[in-house]
């Protein structure tokens, strides 16, 4: 929040330059990726290595906190593309899909790996949601066990409250303006969204297994599929970070792992292009 005084504190004998490089070299892992190379490198003890990454991790999370989640609809609407407009004029668009990270083993028990087990990745992994808003702000939810559902994940986190609250706050026009979610088919959500501050939704169409698409819903599912591709690659760049493409070790600490998935995402909107 604009405090240099806070942006140079240390936890070493290393000047506040140096704790910032390693944490960087760390999080983005393109030269380095183990600790103790870099505890190595910086001539520096594992734990204090360690000590440095999570006083940064933990001072970018308090500056994301400190933003508000999403874009305002007046900043959406001024910063997307013109394209947009012709199809989502007046509407408060956001996307958002699910996506694993990683465990590099199977936990203990029987529970645990029940919890942990994704079928639709195939393996054992936290899931957490991204979403996109059309100006191309991204951000993501918490990680949660690999073995629930999209569904259930929407309903059970506060993301559709934290939506409903920030459009009550944010009013277009002197109205209430409830976003509109883009997901894919995945998600069993209608009801429960409309219910939270009718909240909509655009998925592509349903149809029972036999029965043939009309040339209407084949025209909106890929009108649908083709706006999500954007979300894909906010996907994609929310994993961007070796500690999140490795994920979680045997010894590994969740909760620095979702420390990492917050922080990373947070700065992925100063750091590469819009994806939209």
């Amino acid at each position: 929040n604009g405090n240099f005084d806070l942006l140079k504190q240390t936890n070493s004998i290393l000047t506040w330059y140096e704790e910032w490089f390693l944490y960087f070299e760390a999080i983005w892992g393109k030269t380095h990726t183990r600790m103790i190379d870099l505890a190595a490198i910086f001539k520096s003890q594992k734990e204090t290595v360690y000590d440095i990454f999570d006083s940064k991790t933990h001072l970018v999370n308090c500056c994301r906190s400190s933003w508000p989640i999403y874009a305002s609809y007046d900043e959406d609407r001024l910063l997307r593309k013109t394209k947009w407009n012709g199809k989502y004029d007046g509407k408060r668009i956001i996307m958002w899909d699910d996506t694993n990270v990683p465990f590099q083993y199977k936990p203990s028990g029987a529970r645990n790996q029940r919890l942990t087990y994704s079928s639709y990745y195939g393996m054992n992994c936290a899931k957490g949601g991204v979403f996109l808003q059309l100006c191309g702000w991204m951000g993501v939810a918490e990680l949660w066990v690999g073995g629930t559902s999209d569904s259930h994940y929407m309903e059970h986190t506060d993301i559709l409250k934290q939506q409903e609250e920030f459009a009550r706050n944010n009013l277009v026009g002197g109205k209430y303006l409830p976003f509109t979610l883009i997901l894919d088919k995945g998600y069993r959500i209608i009801a429960t969204c409309w219910r939270i501050g009718e909240q909509l939704c655009y998925q592509p169409i349903f149809a029972s297994s036999d029965r043939r698409f009309t040339s209407n819903e084949t025209l909106i599912s890929a009108s649908i599929a083709a706006d999500r591709s954007g979300n894909e690659r906010a996907v994609n760049t929310s994993k961007k970070s070796s500690m999140l493409k490795r994920g979680l070790k045997p010894n590994g600490c969740p909760r620095r792992l979702n420390d990492v998935w917050q922080a990373w995402s947070f700065q992925s909107n100063f750091m590469y292009e819009s994806v939209l």
